[in-house]
């Protein structure tokens, strides 16, 4: 409907430019002798075969009108139509359609200036080293991703030891809290231990608590150096250590002044080695008959001296008894024999055998043979008893190989 408004005004305007021309057309009027010839002159000289004189030659499309001629009017007419009916076309085209508008985008943020290292590896951006990725290797986004990666840098950094701190002042207050405990109690190791083990990983000394013997304070020291030596060795630029050498080492120091024990001992028929002998396959004695057999015994926590030259020497004692069980009265007596060996390193496995031969005169019943080791070095005494019967039944009674 909006566009026929628009098309039903040409019509009109084109009467209003003809009679707009028409009224001040400058045209001569025709004068009195014109007036006297006929209107049908050239229709007259047609009929009479005359050829009436051609009024104007082809006009000239590049040649201006004659300002107040009819052509000029009549252009200038159309001129004004042609600027009407294009001013109504813009203003509904502006209603029906809005009018884009260019918005310009904002510039592109610049990346924080970057530095090559030296290595190639990553960048250097202030005092944090970023690692190049396959985003930032190139330009474009990459110079946003190092600028981004390089504040993440920072906070991470300062966050790690913001973390570092607490942690320090947590273990540290956790571990006064479990010495002030121990203090107070008749069991005191469980939480000197962690404490023990809290100093290590942090390079301090063993707690010193007064109420423990030696030996614990000996144990004490061996969990702070096992903690200490593992974060040692997690730390940049530390050696690597071998931990089981470090647990090893720890235990050996943890061993330092603990009193000798016996680990294993047994009635042998043969004896090849440490851990390698021939057990008798029943402790019983026919009575009325010696009975020799061979008595192994495994030692541990065992003390050594300097020995000559660079060699360590172990000394130790053993003596052997024989009770009736019954009563405890006491049958048979083996003297304390000494057995010495030295070798360059330190031992960690003993073991002694001993030939012995009962009496015939132990009488049918229970008995019991108790060894006695003592350490010469350190004067420490281990105890343990085997049992066994005399019968008087042969089938009851150990049968030899």
């Amino acid at each position: 409907m909006r566009h026929r408004s628009h098309v039903s005004t040409v019509p009109a305007l084109l009467a209003l430019a003809m009679l707009t021309s028409c009224g001040q057309s400058t045209r001569p009027s025709r004068t009195q002798n014109d007036r006297d010839q006929p209107v049908t002159v050239g229709l007259a000289a047609l009929e009479r075969g005359e050829s009436p004189a051609i009024r104007g030659a082809t006009p000239d499309p590049y040649q201006q009108p004659e300002p107040g001629s009819v052509e000029e009017l009549a252009a200038r007419s159309a001129l004004d139509l042609e600027r009407v009916l294009a001013d109504a076309a813009t203003r509904d085209a502006s209603r029906t359609t809005p009018t884009p508008v260019t918005r310009t985008p904002p510039p592109a943020p610049q990346p924080e200036p970057i530095t090559q290292s030296t290595d190639g590896q990553g960048v250097s951006v202030g005092l944090v080293s970023v690692e190049r990725t396959p985003q930032s290797a190139g330009g474009g986004p990459g110079g946003a991703a190092a600028g981004s990666q390089a504040s993440t840098g920072l906070a991470a950094l300062a966050g790690a030891e913001t973390s570092e701190r607490s942690i320090e002042g947590a273990a540290a207050e956790f571990s006064d809290l479990l010495i002030a405990r121990a203090a107070q109690s008749p069991t005191p190791m469980g939480d000197l231990a962690l404490a023990a083990a809290i100093a290590g990983s942090q390079g301090r000394p063993t707690p010193n608590v007064g109420t423990i013997a030696p030996t614990e304070r000996a144990v004490l020291d061996a969990i702070r150096s096992i903690h200490q030596s593992i974060a040692t060795s997690n730390s940049e630029g530390s050696p690597s250590i071998d931990h089981a050498d470090a647990l090893r080492a720890a235990a050996d120091r943890a061993s330092e002044g603990l009193p000798l024990r016996i680990t294993d001992a047994r009635l042998c028929t043969r004896v090849n080695g440490f851990g390698d002998y021939n057990e008798l396959n029943v402790n019983s004695f026919l009575a009325g008959r010696p009975a020799r057999v061979i008595v192994y015994t495994e030692v541990d926590r065992f003390a050594s001296r300097p020995g000559p030259g660079v060699r360590r020497t172990v000394e130790l004692s053993q003596e052997i008894d024989v009770y009736h069980d019954s009563d405890g009265a006491h049958c048979w007596k083996r003297p304390a024999q000494s057995i010495s060996e030295s070798s360059r390193t330190k031992r960690r496995d003993f073991f002694i055998t001993n030939a012995i031969e009962l009496p015939s005169t132990l009488t049918v019943g229970k008995y019991r043979m108790k060894i006695t080791m003592r350490d010469l070095t350190s004067n420490s005494v281990a105890e343990t008893t085997i049992p066994f019967t005399i019968v008087a039944d042969a089938k009851l009674a150990h049968t030899s190989d």
